[in-house]
């Protein structure tokens, strides 16, 4: 076929852009939309169907750099309400400086709104409220995947602040993040133009650690519209499970309380209610906290352990349990790890987690496998079974696991244990808490 010359490309049929596949349409205008010598307004205003394309592009990764744009994202004049929960899958608040303090650029002046008041306005700038903004954003967006919060925490006065709005602002954070049915990724990380601020400033506070393991919890065990327990996923003979995949938290400061309901690392060994083989989290490959003070050893060893049983070959004891064990853990992550930096087990003035304070609880737990003095009937209500399961996690293993355990030679314990303290990779960060390298205990 000869070449087509130069003089016969005018005579040649226009070809409208509308006629190429969906997919092609969308991808085209997405790189377009990024040029800034395409007019914009040109290409919202050619049709409706690639309006729509541009929406959907806009709405799939939104970041809220400011208090203000919080505000104007909940705003009832604006789109986000119509097309947040329908297109965002990436989610990212940054919000620079500290709660109650003023940024370089001096006090934000407040914005115009028929709605709020000037005074009321000013109030909300000052960025106590921020946990509470960013709560109900992400409760705009269920289908969110990447949920990321760059931003120092509020550490409420009891004195100077109400408990009805530290009850709002909890039950608001509990809510948002029992919403995200499809959560791969969760951070809640400093500032990254952080450097007017030297040592542990603190993002990731206590008072937020138990709605947001009871959140994550929901998210995993909730409830259909019709009332019923989410079991299985939709078209499929397979378990419902949540597809998190990567928790990262830098800066934090773990409760105190010993309630398994505040305990981060307990809730991704708990079980689902309806089999104990079952994680509620069994895609989860990582779990990364760095600069954190009340950190449990115990617990991180318990699920670093827990993870080791269920994806170890010899704690399978028939053909049978081998090939219901592979339809199990068929998405599961296959090498979990547990990374921590700079950790405490109180305060930064006491001692880190080390790798051999770790060692110590996975001894105990895989070294006592006795037959219990008095075992106790567990409950017939499998949530209330569960919850009991998971309180007994901090001190001991349940008497399923501990069976299986004892029919094990002593060199397959031990390989169990050696597997496990693999999964928990200890870093110390240089120069102590301001630093900026890292160093690795394996």
């Amino acid at each position: 076929m000869a070449p087509i010359s130069q003089d016969d490309k005018g005579s040649l049929p226009a070809f409208p852009m509308q006629d190429l596949p969906y997919e092609l349409q969308e991808a085209i205008l997405r790189i377009a939309f990024q040029d800034p010598s395409v007019s914009r307004l040109s290409l919202l205003t050619t049709c409706k169907l690639w309006k729509n394309i541009i929406v959907t592009a806009l709405y799939s990764d939104i970041e809220l750099c400011s208090i203000r744009q919080c505000l104007g994202f909940l705003d009832d004049r604006s789109s986000a309400k119509k097309h947040a929960p329908l297109h965002t899958r990436n989610l990212t608040f940054t919000l620079i400086g500290v709660p109650g303090g003023s940024t370089r650029g001096g006090r934000e002046s407040a914005p115009s709104s028929p709605n709020l008041g000037s005074k009321k306005i000013d109030e909300r700038l000052r960025g106590n409220n921020r946990l509470l903004l960013a709560s109900r954003a992400v409760l705009l967006c269920p289908l969110v995947e990447q949920c990321t919060f760059e931003m120092f925490g509020v550490r409420h006065s009891s004195l100077l602040t109400s408990s009805e709005y530290l009850d709002e602002e909890a039950n608001t954070f509990r809510s948002a993040l029992a919403n995200l049915k499809h959560l791969k990724s969760f951070a809640w990380i400093t500032p990254r133009v952080n450097h007017n601020f030297v040592g542990f400033s603190v993002a990731v506070v206590d008072l937020a650690i138990s709605p947001m393991v009871e959140g994550l919890q929901a998210a995993a065990t909730d409830i259909d519209d019709a009332g019923r327990r989410i079991t299985l996923e939709k078209g499929s003979l397979d378990r419902f499970s949540h597809p998190l995949q990567r928790i990262t938290l830098h800066h934090c400061i773990f409760p105190t309380t010993a309630y398994p309901n505040e305990s981060l690392f307990l809730l991704f060994a708990q079980s689902h209610p309806d089999d104990e083989d079952w994680l509620l989290f069994p895609q989860l490959q990582e779990i990364v906290i760095r600069t954190a003070t009340n950190v449990d050893p115990k617990a991180v060893a318990f699920l670093a352990l827990t993870w080791q049983l269920r994806l170890d070959s010899s704690m399978i004891e028939s053909h049978t349990q081998v090939v219901l064990h592979q339809l199990q853990h068929k998405k599961a992550a296959k090498d979990p790890k547990i990374v921590l930096s700079d950790t405490f087990e109180n305060s930064i003035w006491g001692p880190r987690v080390t790798k051999d304070l770790i060692d110590l609880h996975l001894k105990a737990f895989v070294m006592d496998v006795q037959e219990p003095n008095s075992p106790e009937q567990p409950s017939a209500n499998p949530l209330i079974r569960a919850l009991e399961e998971s309180a007994n996690t901090q001190s001991t293993l349940s008497k399923k696991w501990k069976t299986r355990l004892r029919k094990l030679q002593e060199w397959q314990r031990k390989e169990i244990l050696h597997r496990a303290r693999e999964r928990v990779v200890i870093s110390s960060v240089a120069d102590a808490i301001a630093g900026a390298g890292s160093r690795s205990q394996q």
